[in-house]
């Protein structure tokens, strides 16, 4: 990932981990999501290649006990033998630092969209006495933009949102490299 964009991306980590940090300011005892509760960590399909890197970078850097471990949940997840996601260990995220942003949203207030319009959702575990603002609440859509354009900038020709199978299975050294790695754009290229 170009030096820029990485900053670029880390900074909006920052940024979504400041309005998390706003949510349970408000919230406090509300939002109860901690080492141990791991009911939403059912992975996602597809991540988006900005955020491909680190979590590779963090996979390889596990001891290679973890990265067996790993392999084995994985395996039984592609099986269909697990739900729940592959980097999950002892109920915590084995690449915590490293997680994808939607890891980093699950549980709090989020705005999301569909067919029929904006609505407000949060995991039921919190906010049991009191619904969360819409005010606060992470907008979805505005953060899957920006994690879009910048997709865009590193990797303009890549798929932009590749299988989290095929980019743990990298990180593993058990699949041939792909588009993992951002593209060159030709000179005078404005994505």
């Amino acid at each position: 990932m170009p030096h820029d964009l990485q900053t670029k991306y880390r900074a909006w980590l920052a940024k979504i981990a400041e309005l998390g940090a706003r949510q349970e300011a408000l919230y406090g005892a509300q939002i109860r999501c901690r080492k141990g509760c791991f009911s939403c960590c059912r992975p996602p399909d597809t991540l988006f290649q900005i955020e491909a890197p680190s979590l590779q970078q963090a996979v390889r850097d596990l001891a290679p006990p973890a990265k067996q471990r790993l392999q084995s949940r994985l395996s039984a997840y592609k099986a269909g033998e697990q739900e729940l996601c592959p980097l999950l260990e002892d109920g915590g995220c084995t690449v915590y630092e490293a997680r994808p942003v939607i890891c980093r949203t699950h549980g709090y207030g989020v705005m999301l969209q569909d067919e029929q319009g904006a609505f407000l959702s949060w995991c039921h575990l919190n906010f049991d006495q009191v619904e969360p603002s819409a005010e606060v609440a992470f907008n979805v859509e505005h953060l899957n933009t920006v994690l879009s354009v910048m997709t865009r900038m590193g990797w303009p020709h890549a798929e932009p949102r590749p299988a989290l199978v095929e980019i743990l299975e990298q990180a593993l050294d058990t699949s041939p490299p792909s588009t993992i790695s951002p593209a060159t754009p030709p000179k005078g290229h404005i994505p």
